[in-house]
């Protein structure tokens, strides 16, 4: 009876062993995910999977500025570089985060970036055509031009400083603002 009783505790102490081993590497996994999770969410931010250094940051938020609300931005860029250092984090929270993240992304009142001044990066009133293509507030261009600068804020040289007013533009912008105050009055 004795012997039986020896023989079951070992094997339950092997079992046990075994089944730490596996909760080991369960945890271990878990950790390779989390961090290929921030991989992927950095390389969906900037189209390249290598770490942003923060000589970079100004740069890559103007980069995906134009891609990206920069809030929403900013925050997947935080999960992601939590991902990818040692902290604890599980799969739960990480996706907890990324859905909270989604909902923020989702919200109505985001400013299109279309209808942000490139100089300013506010909503523009009165928004002109410069000879690059690019819709800017007449009051900035117009200091960009009489500053002598005869390559636009988006980097391109410009052919003349013509600068043509963007009726349509302004007309989203102004059905934008009005919706927009509509759904805070319902709110």
């Amino acid at each position: 009876m004795l012997s039986i009783g020896i023989h079951a505790q070992r094997k339950l102490g092997r079992k046990a062993t075994l089944q730490d081993n596996k909760l080991a590497r369960l945890h271990k996994d878990s950790h390779r995910n989390v961090k290929e999770i921030g991989v992927l969410l950095l390389h969906i931010l900037t189209g390249r999977g290598n770490w942003v250094t923060i000589d970079d940051m100004e740069a890559f938020y103007d980069e995906i500025g134009e891609e990206w609300p920069l809030d929403v931005a900013r925050e997947l860029l935080d999960l992601a570089m939590r991902c990818m250092s040692n902290v604890d984090m599980s799969i739960r929270r990480v996706m907890e985060e990324l859905n909270e993240i989604k909902r923020k992304g989702c919200d109505s009142n985001e400013v299109p970036n279309i209808f942000l001044c490139p100089i300013q990066k506010m909503v523009m009133r009165n928004p002109y055509i410069a000879a690059d293509g690019f819709s800017y507030e007449l009051e900035a261009i117009e200091e960009w031009l009489q500053s002598g600068n005869e390559i636009s804020p988006k980097s391109l040289r410009l052919k003349n400083t013509l600068l043509i007013p963007n009726h349509n533009l302004r007309s989203l912008i102004q059905y934008w603002h009005h919706k927009r105050s509509a759904n805070q009055i319902v709110k």
